[in-house]
């Protein structure tokens, strides 16, 4: 003890924690000098927090990380102490939570730990089910030293989050490794995107855990961004939410994906910031309801929406617009038939941009397969004709118009007398949609 600056051992021999000598004489032993430097800062300002560093004995490898991320200047000690006092207040199984949590994020955690709301902290690193209270704030942004404070409450509190132990696990790891990384713009991104989880219904707090434990970062962005819609796109709800989020972390694992979620959420974003384009939700809704999710068609639908809308020459009006809206017809000899339209453009001519994303070439040889893929062209074929000017089919194909299932949908359809297919039905890739004219 005879190296320790007056101010520490004034502060050991004031101290309740039990045996403060012989605790810090083991946190010098384990962290060195480093500890006994963070150990006089605490006790000079903060003896709450010079309390929880040593009582941190048993925990040593936390303690140790918390120490250096001190040391190194990553945490400042306002930072450290906020981090201590927060850890301190934890229960045991929390502690050992967070102290997984820290393995992974090193000095991030430990600084993340000082930044986010409280309750996000007791959510993370709670097992079974938390509610959070309700309760607002501001977290502050990395790299700055602004210290979370509740400054209110709130009119509305938040649900709960339920999660398997898997599932909070996978959280818990994206959610250090996203503090650890460039992703996210500030430690608001965790808070609000364990605010979203707690607000989905199961199955949608599942799959946004899903899509941070794979995403780290760009998971907590899409978690929020996704959930942001509901304040940028009328009429969407908290479970349409769920289904977005369960669709994305369904396609994340598919080998049919075309695209990431995360471009996929840009161009939704790109989308619900068109105040004159219409359709959104009902894209949304229509292609990642539950137990029938079109995620490939919503990933085409939203890039030929995107797309088009950055092109000055024409006019997007609306995405999804089906029989409800109009899209039918009767055709000779059948009953009246409905279709839709992707994208809904005009120009001086009305055009409907149908998003096919799939390789016509790539449908496997089964007649009953290729015999529906023929009927779906086929009856869009005849309806669209009757209703736009000009259709225009995006594809992956390869050179569309040799493929038979292609050919034979047209030679099949009955288009009326005023619509030309061979000059008014177009073939074109995506990247040509910003082309069209």
């Amino acid at each position: 003890m005879g190296s320790l600056k007056q101010s520490t051992r004034d502060y050991i021999a004031e101290t309740d924690v039990e045996a403060p000598g012989a605790k810090t004489a083991k946190l010098i032993e384990v962290t060195g000098s480093g500890g006994k430097r963070a150990l006089r800062a605490l006790a000079d300002g903060n003896r709450r927090a010079a309390d929880a560093l040593l009582r941190m004995a048993d925990d040593v490898a936390t303690q140790r990380a918390m120490v250096r991320a001190w040391e190194r200047g990553d945490v400042s000690t306002k930072e450290l102490a906020t981090s201590l006092r927060r850890y301190n207040e934890l229960d045991a199984s929390q502690r050992a939570e967070f102290d997984d949590m820290v393995a992974v994020g090193g000095s991030d955690t430990v600084r993340m730990a000082s930044k986010i709301d409280r309750d996000t902290l007791d959510t993370l690193t709670s097992r079974g089910c938390s509610r959070r209270l309700p309760s607002v704030g501001a977290a502050g942004a990395p790299g700055t030293d602004n210290q979370y404070a509740v400054t209110g409450v709130a009119a509305q509190s938040s649900g709960g989050v339920c999660l398997s132990s898997e599932d909070i696990e996978e959280l818990q790891q994206g959610i250090a490794r996203a503090a650890d990384g460039d992703e996210i713009d500030s430690y608001q991104d965790i808070d609000d995107a364990v605010e979203t989880i707690e607000r989905l219904d199961s199955d949608g707090q599942e799959a946004a855990a899903d899509l941070i434990g794979e995403l780290d970062g760009e998971g907590v962005t899409v978690v929020n961004d996704a959930d942001n819609l509901r304040n940028e796109v009328d009429g969407l709800s908290d479970d349409e939410i769920s289904d977005l989020l369960v669709s994305y972390d369904n396609y994340n694992d598919a080998d049919i994906a075309t695209r990431d979620v995360r471009t996929i959420q840009d161009d939704l974003n790109r989308i619900a910031n068109e105040d004159d384009v219409e359709g959104l939700a009902e894209a949304i809704r229509e292609k990642t309801n539950a137990g029938k999710s079109n995620m490939k068609g919503l990933d085409g639908e939203a890039e030929a929406a995107r797309i088009l809308i950055n092109n000055d020459d024409v006019t997007v009006e609306e995405l999804s617009v089906d029989g409800q809206d109009g899209i039918k017809a009767e055709i000779p000899d059948e009953k009246v038939r409905e279709s839709e339209v992707d994208v809904d453009v005009t120009t001086d001519q009305t055009i409907a941009v149908e998003s096919k994303n799939r390789d016509y070439n790539n449908i496997p040889p089964v007649p009953e397969i290729r015999d529906e893929a023929v009927e779906d062209l086929r009856n869009k074929f005849n309806v669209l004709s009757r209703n736009r000017d000009q259709i225009v089919i995006v594809s992956r194909t390869d050179n569309p118009e040799q493929n038979d299932i292609i050919q034979e949908a047209k030679a099949q359809a009955d288009f009326p007398p005023d619509f030309d297919p061979e000059e008014d039905i177009n073939f074109v890739s995506y990247d040509e949609l910003s082309e069209l004219e």
